[in-house]
């Protein structure tokens, strides 16, 4: 069943993905909708991405960023400059991926530029609360996981993470995953088997979509 919904959200992001193409080739592509079809096609992702191991999980995102920036290179790419020209990172995109939890290294590989540039973009745009992560050793790390599965045996990755936000704890979302992976991983499985629901679609008649 799981994976009938993944095929389904799937062909939404192979739509989205023609979508911002499509934009690309009318040759007046409106940033503003472009970010909005890669901001859900990065929504996909993020659901897709939990019934997948981490690290397919996250090339996957990645090679969605890579569409959503050749899409903003191309929009860009009429535009002559002099002298050296400024590196672009979208304010938007950038707190978005923060907000996944990416490190700065994770971000500079998926934009392709240094870590460095990726920290001023942060110091520039304001988002240090958002970039900066809980110094805390995988033990203890492991210890909070354990309270919480104890305390919240049916509780899942999101649940886990206001946990931790209560707690004041600001961590990269690998880390999490990899901990509950690490405690709880049959509980992991069984909220994957039910992550996803098969979508009803109701018609008037046969052939009508």
């Amino acid at each position: 069943m799981a994976a009938v919904d993944v095929l389904l959200l799937l062909e939404e992001m192979e739509e989205s993905i023609e979508r911002m193409a499509s934009l690309e080739a009318e040759g007046g592509v409106d940033y503003g909708e472009v970010l909005l079809e890669a901001e859900i096609l990065l929504q996909d992702v993020l659901i897709v991405s939990d019934l997948l191991t981490i690290e397919d999980g996250e090339t996957l995102l990645m090679a969605v960023v890579e569409v959503y920036n050749w899409i903003e290179y191309q929009s860009r790419r009429s535009i002559v400059r002099r002298g050296r020209p400024q590196i672009h990172i979208d304010e938007n995109q950038l707190s978005l991926l923060l907000s996944f939890r990416f490190s700065c290294v994770d971000i500079a590989n998926m934009l392709k530029v240094s870590p460095k540039t990726i920290r001023r973009r942060i110091i520039q745009y304001s988002l240090e609360d958002s970039a900066s992560y809980s110094s805390i050793s995988d033990t203890e790390l492991h210890e909070i996981t354990a309270e919480f599965v104890h305390t919240y045996p049916n509780g899942g990755q999101r649940t886990f993470e206001g946990y931790l936000r209560g707690r004041a704890l600001n961590l990269q979302r690998r880390r999490i995953r990899e901990a509950l992976l690490h405690i709880d991983p049959s509980g992991v499985r069984q909220r994957l088997r039910r992550a996803l629901h098969r979508r009803q679609y109701y018609v008037p008649m046969p052939n009508s979509l």
